[in-house]
C-alpha cells in the first residue's frame, strides 16, 4: 500500500500543479509534468537509494529489502509497465482511466480490510498475497494492451532511436529531411 500513499504525499506539489494546468486547459503540460515526476522517481530517487546506502555503510553494498518491500517494488514496477501500455499511443480513454481507478480503489480497500481484520503474521501474509495478485493483474493487463498496440510501440522505439542518433550526431539531420 505504501506504493500508492507515499507518492500521493511526496508528490502532492506535482499533483497540485497538474490539477491547475488541467483546469487552465493545458492538459498536455499537466501530462508532461506527471511523466517527468514518474521518471524522476524511478531514476534519480530510486537509483540514489543504493548509492546513499553504500556511502553510509562505507563500502559498496546492496540495499537489503524484506519480502514485503520487495513485493511493493514489484507492484510499483508492474503499475509502471501497465501505465506505459496505457499511454503508448499517447491517449487514454475513459474506460482505461476507470480501470486504473478501479484497480487502485480495490487494492487499497483490500489492504485496509486485511490491516483492520487480521493480526500478525496472517496480516503480512495476506497483504503480500494481495500485492502479488495485483502485480500479476497489472502485468497481464499490460501485455494485453501492448499486443494490439504493438505498432505504436514500434513507432515509439523508431522515434526514440532516431532522436538519440540525432542527439549523438550519427543520425539523419531533421533539416535535411524537411525538403
Amino acid at each position: 500500500m505504501i506504493q500508492w500513499l507515499a507518492p500521493l504525499a511526496s508528490e502532492s506539489p506535482e499533483l497540485i500543479v497538474v490539477a491547475y494546468l488541467v483546469n487552465k486547459a493545458r492538459s498536455t503540460a499537466g501530462f508532461n509534468a506527471l511523466i517527468s515526476s514518474k521518471l524522476n522517481q524511478w531514476t534519480l530517487l530510486i537509483g540514489t537509494l543504493a548509492v546513499v546506502y553504500s556511502l553510509s555503510a562505507g563500502a559498496i553494498g546492496t540495499l537489503p529489502f524484506d519480502s514485503k518491500q520487495a513485493a511493493e517494488i514489484w507492484i510499483t514496477a508492474a503499475q509502471s509497465f501497465f501505465a506505459i501500455a496505457l499511454l503508448i499511443d499517447f491517449e487514454i480513454s475513459i474506460r482505461e482511466a476507470l480501470a486504473l481507478l478501479l484497480l487502485f480503489v480495490t487494492q487499497v480497500l483490500a489492504e485496509f480490510y486485511v490491516i483492520r481484520n487480521y493480526t500478525e503474521p496472517a496480516a503480512t501474509t495476506l497483504s503480500m498475497e494481495i500485492l502479488y495478485i495485483y502485480t500479476a493483474i497489472y502485468l497481464v493487463l499490460g501485455v494485453g494492451l501492448f499486443i494490439p498496440r504493438r505498432e505504436s510501440l514500434y513507432r515509439l522505439i523508431r522515434r526514440t532511436v532516431t532522436t538519440a542518433q540525432q542527439a549523438l550526431g550519427t543520425g539523419p539531420n531533421p533539416a535535411d529531411s524537411a525538403d
